[in-house]
């Protein structure tokens, strides 16, 4: 084998077990959160849920790497300061006077 093909080889297994391990945090995410479900309306379709800071946040999630910021995203997990929304709940809480009286966030 040659040295070109053995970097590639394990560049492509370093980024299996990155995605595996990705996957892994994601989904311990959405247990801690209570499932795979927007609290606002109950949407499940897991692609357009979003995890969604309560009072913000207060790091740049522009200046993270993803594996960076999934951890972020599981200490606020932790801490009670996230919370999972659609895309569409997610919008209308920056927009209050669209979102329904009875909606928890």
């Amino acid at each position: 084998m040659t040295a070109a093909l053995i970097n590639r080889e394990t560049r492509q297994a370093i980024r299996e077990r990155q995605k595996r391990i990705h996957t892994r945090r994601r989904e311990a995410i959405f247990v801690l959160l209570g499932g795979k479900y927007c609290v606002g309306c109950g949407e499940t379709d897991e692609d357009v849920l979003q995890f969604d800071h309560k009072r913000g946040r207060d790091w740049d999630i522009n200046s993270v790497s993803s594996t960076t910021r999934l951890k972020n995203y599981l200490y606020e997990a932790i801490d009670g300061r996230l919370q999972v929304l659609c895309i569409s709940c997610n919008s209308s809480k920056n927009r209050p006077n669209e979102i329904p009286d009875n909606t928890p966030f």
